[in-house]
């Protein structure tokens, strides 16, 4: 059996985008005593600012969000980096969602991947693990 250690992370800063707290709370939970320095956003507006501001190198997004979604943040966000001519970061879709076209949604918006929940130390950290590496 795998285990989380043998997706040994880089220090890195990872955005966590949720509107609900305790769901924020629990990634943090689960990527504690992790070399990642997490930032937290509670909308899509507050990530947008977040990701303007300081330089991150992976973005945890909640699709289902009120006021603006995770797709219409991720989209404002691709836009950003395209006036900006900076590099794409990783942004993975976090959702309850798994029918085909929600995935799709969420790759047609820009997403890199995708984790349905309830997510796992284990497929985070992977996942994490994954995009980080390149």
């Amino acid at each position: 059996m795998t285990t989380a250690t043998d997706h040994p992370l880089p220090p890195a800063t990872v955005l966590i985008v949720d509107d609900a707290a305790p769901n924020r709370a629990l990634l943090l939970l689960l990527l504690r005593d992790t070399p990642l320095r997490c930032m937290e956003a509670d909308s899509g507006h507050a990530a947008l600012r977040i990701f303007r501001e300081h330089p991150v190198d992976l973005v945890l997004m909640d699709v289902v969000m009120p006021d603006m979604d995770g797709t219409d943040t991720v989209r404002a966000m691709r836009e950003e980096e395209r006036l900006l001519g900076r590099s794409p970061v990783p942004i993975v879709a976090l959702t309850a969602h798994d029918r085909h076209e929600d995935l799709r949604r969420c790759a047609d918006a820009g997403c890199n991947g995708l984790l349905t929940k309830p997510i796992t130390r284990q497929d985070l950290m992977t996942t994490i693990a994954a995009h980080l590496a390149g």
